[in-house]
């Protein structure tokens, strides 16, 4: 597998995923420099390369945070201390930019989809 510049991967991996988070969560997603799921979503998780574009969703104050790239392979407990264990499927990222703002009229079709969205699947909310 080839990585390449753009954020998108050879042999249909993903090109960008965004993670949920809240008030609890997120400080350790930037202390551990990590994103991460339950262990039975390895699987999504495990699609991510160096080089995939990552968000992160607050449910909290309905932002949305990035952009963040993928710096590893998605793989289990890459910080096995990161949110008690709870997410141990990570990621690990590098902050590329501060802020995306999301209009709040749209902050609902996170809630209703999964803890985690490939991008692709969310422009059709936009």
């Amino acid at each position: 597998m080839e990585f390449r510049e753009d954020g998108v991967d050879d042999h249909n991996k993903l090109s960008g995923f965004i993670f949920m988070c809240n008030r609890i969560t997120k400080p350790e997603c930037y202390r551990y420099r990590v994103f991460g799921l339950p262990a039975e979503r390895k699987h999504d998780v495990e699609k991510i390369n160096p080089g995939t574009y990552l968000f992160l969703f607050d449910t909290d104050v309905k932002l949305l945070y990035g952009i963040y790239m993928a710096t590893s392979t998605g793989k289990l407990e890459i910080e096995p201390l990161a949110f008690g264990h709870k997410f141990p499927a990570q990621v690990s990222l590098y902050n590329l930019s501060t802020l995306v703002l999301l209009p709040h009229s749209k902050t609902d079709h996170f809630v209703k989809i999964a803890s985690c969205v490939m991008i692709d699947s969310l422009w059709k909310y936009w």
